[in-house]
């Protein structure tokens, strides 16, 4: 993974973590239903948000680099990484 996505990727999950923290005391302190989905969807959100990070990024570096060195079996493991992911 570039240096510039990692350190990117790194800070979102962070402030993951502190979401996904604030989701259980919610729960914990008996919030509204309603009010912790919306925090549950906040979450599913910035994940699959890294994901596309994550995922521009190999393209835009690793797939490329492959690419450049001849190797075309790259492109069928991203295809499949991609479909999983969508």
């Amino acid at each position: 993974m570039h240096i510039d996505t990692r350190e990117d990727v790194l800070k979102r999950l962070s402030r993951l973590e502190g979401q996904v923290k604030g989701v259980s005391k919610m729960i914990s302190e008996d919030v509204d239903c309603e009010k912790v989905l919306v925090q549950i969807l906040a979450v599913e959100g910035a994940i699959k948000n890294i994901g596309k990070m994550i995922i521009k990024s190999h393209l835009c570096h690793c797939v490329k680099d492959a690419m450049e060195k001849g190797d075309t079996d790259i492109l069928d493991s991203f295809s499949k990484i991609v479909e999983k992911f969508i």
